[in-house]
């Protein structure tokens, strides 16, 4: 079980719109503040509707920027969000991936579609997308702490092991992966694990 969820990381997420070129056509310039105060402003309901467990209705917001700009990368975000709040998993990841088709690198991407993919059972192809996070945040120790669950649900527990490990090196007081470190150590001392699936 996947205990960071998916949108836990929605403080990566830009909430605006880059800022409209000065023009020195005052129609036109007016009338780009209008679409980025509307899309705003869609954004803002969408947001909101999101963090209150609001997630059909939260997607009717999303839906309308994208009908405005199909390839607006947070708006994909958050509606994929929203479709995961849903247990919609297969559904969300097709909005990750469009987002992803435009910025691979998108962090909130990558961890959305990690969890997505965790949810599903494809733990493998999980930690495939938490090593492309970690890559560009090596010592983030949520995404570490879900990379060793991913090993752990694959029953290889000495893998698992050693990413709890790495989360305590980083901060110390990361109960749930001292939790589960001694929870496997101790499925260990039991002899509830075989040692072939201990040492992966």
């Amino acid at each position: 079980m996947v205990i960071i969820p998916a949108w836990s990381k929605m403080m990566f997420m830009v909430t605006g719109l880059t800022m409209v070129v000065v023009t020195c056509i005052f129609s036109v310039q007016a009338a780009a503040v209008t679409d980025t105060n509307e899309v705003s402003d869609l954004y803002d309901k969408g947001a909101t509707l999101l963090e209150e467990g609001k997630y059909q209705d939260a997607i009717i917001y999303f839906d309308k920027i994208l009908a405005m700009d199909p390839n607006d990368i947070d708006a994909l975000l958050k509606k994929g969000i929203s479709l995961s709040g849903l247990a919609k998993f297969d559904e969300a990841i097709s909005y990750y991936d469009k987002g992803l088709n435009i910025n691979a690198s998108y962090t909130p991407l990558l961890f959305n579609k990690a969890v997505s993919l965790d949810e599903l059972g494809k733990h493998e192809e999980a930690i495939t997308y938490y090593d492309k996070f970690l890559a560009i945040y090596p010592n983030d120790t949520d995404v570490i702490f879900n990379k060793g669950l991913s090993f752990e649900e694959l029953e290889k527990y000495k893998e698992a092991i050693s990413y709890y490990d790495e989360v305590l090196a980083i901060e110390p007081n990361y109960t749930k992966a001292l939790d589960h470190k001694n929870s496997i150590i101790s499925q260990l001392g039991n002899g509830s694990t075989t040692s072939g699936n201990v040492t992966g």
